[in-house]
């Protein structure tokens, strides 16, 4: 009797086991081949894209003065802005 009930388990487990395998196999290739997964994943790519752009300042500008030194002061001087 022990060993019956031992040997519908281990049928079970074994039944249990190579059924979820099964099942990922079929949501992968599930997901490769719809298209409107395919399509949502490639509109949301886009999106993260379209979030990059514009970032930047319209117009950037930098300006440099060299300003000679004076008598009394012998070194240049220089601005950035």
């Amino acid at each position: 009797m022990r060993r019956k009930i031992l040997f519908i388990m281990l049928m079970i487990v074994t039944i249990k086991g190579s059924a979820q395998t099964e099942l990922e196999k079929v949501l992968s290739q599930i997901e490769r081949n719809n298209k409107s997964l395919i399509s949502e994943k490639q509109f949301w790519e886009a999106e993260k894209l379209s979030y990059r752009t514009g970032l930047n300042p319209e117009n950037p500008l930098v300006e440099y003065e060299h300003l000679p030194g004076t008598p009394k002061v012998p070194e240049r001087k220089r601005i950035f802005r």
